[in-house]
């Protein structure tokens, strides 16, 4: 049986948005002063429209929503990072969050072997392994 990567990809933002949806629906219902639930939903709403808008970059061979998809996984990674503190009654970083975007552009556009698509994978993997450390 052959597993087509595209097809994982669509399955996989199809989950997430399920989370995204379960978490706050579960907030709403039960947990309204709870604000990390509310954070982690956010993480899974930016990793199904990251991996949907990779799909669909894959899918078109449209470099623009590659990166677009690209760019939204870090910040899924920072979205876990900020629930995290904010479960543990810690301030949110707000700058950190907002130089999210500015620091994956400024890795991305770094010379790196395999051009610009390795360079971007390079910096989301960075970006993402960084928060999630």
């Amino acid at each position: 049986m052959h597993l087509d990567g595209l097809t994982l990809m669509v399955a996989g933002s199809f989950v997430a948005a399920i989370g995204f949806a379960l978490l706050v629906g579960t907030w709403h219902a039960q947990l309204r002063t709870e604000k990390a639930v509310l954070w982690w939903a956010i993480a899974y709403l930016a990793d199904a429209a990251g991996v949907a808008t990779l799909a669909a970059g894959f899918a078109l061979s449209e470099p623009a929503l590659m990166a677009a998809g690209s760019a939204l996984m870090p910040l899924a990674a920072a979205t876990i990072w900020a629930g995290t503190r904010a479960f543990h009654g810690r301030t949110i970083g707000w700058p950190i969050l907002a130089s999210v975007p500015v620091v994956w552009l400024t890795l991305g556009l770094l010379p790196f072997p395999g051009g610009p698509r390795a360079s971007a994978t390079a910096a989301t993997m960075a970006l993402s392994s960084l928060f999630l450390a």
